[in-house]
């Protein structure tokens, strides 16, 4: 990967793929290489041309999102795709995570979420919209894991005794950032996140951050986090 972040949307909406040019353009961080308006052209380009990150529309005119990325992965296609859309359904979601898919993000997210969003898939990371993962924690869970959330009691961040600043730490390990990523967000040290972080493991109980996320989603206590710093 270049130090520039080649990308290729694919999106049939001229007006919406014009901003996405622009916002990417003024970041200094990633560029729009190429753009396709349906499934067809997408893979013809795709044969030829090397990019660092997808983003590809849920609904192009020919065919899904969904089945453009299944075709892609059949062509041994691996860059990274993020689905841009309108749509948080979460059999959607599900859908693309089978497909091959590594983030899913809604339309009217902010520029900064859509710059972290390409930028971490470009690291070979995933990275799922903050707003549906409340009840897509619970069907992964249940779908894939087979545990089903439980109906007992849920709890909430008082239980465990976490502090506001703890709070914000794990709000932002659920979005999927990094210590060195948090320290950033918080304006504070990498040292001092990575305490923050074996903190908050040892007071819910777990032994990584995976299962910190999952028991965070799975007992609502990301209902009542503070929203991610700018």
């Amino acid at each position: 990967m270049s130090d520039v972040i080649q990308v290729l949307v694919a999106d049939d909406q001229t007006l919406f793929v014009s901003g996405i040019e622009a916002l990417l353009l003024y970041s200094g961080t990633c560029v729009v290489t190429k753009t396709t308006r349906d499934a067809k052209e997408t893979l013809a380009v795709l044969s030829t041309l090397k990019v660092d990150v997808i983003l590809l529309d849920i609904g192009l005119p020919d065919q899904s999102g969904i089945d453009t990325a299944k075709e892609i992965r059949a062509k041994g296609i691996m860059t990274p795709i993020l689905i841009l859309t309108n749509h948080d359904s979460k059999d959607l979601v599900l859908d693309a995570i089978d497909a091959g898919v590594q983030g899913y993000m809604l339309k009217d997210t902010d520029a900064p979420t859509l710059f972290m969003a390409i930028m971490t898939l470009a690291k070979g990371g995933r990275f799922l919209d903050f707003r549906l993962h409340g009840f897509m924690m619970d069907a992964l869970v249940e779908s894939k894991h087979g545990v089903k959330k439980s109906t007992c009691d849920t709890y909430t961040s008082d239980h465990y005794a976490l502090t506001k600043r703890e709070i914000e730490v794990l709000r932002l390990m659920v979005s999927g950032y990094d210590n060195d990523e948090i320290a950033h967000a918080l304006v504070i040290t990498s040292k001092t996140a990575r305490n923050h972080t074996t903190n908050i493991l040892q007071k819910l109980g777990v032994p990584n951050r995976t299962k910190a996320v999952v028991l965070a989603l799975n007992e609502h206590l990301v209902n009542e986090l503070a929203a991610v710093p700018s």
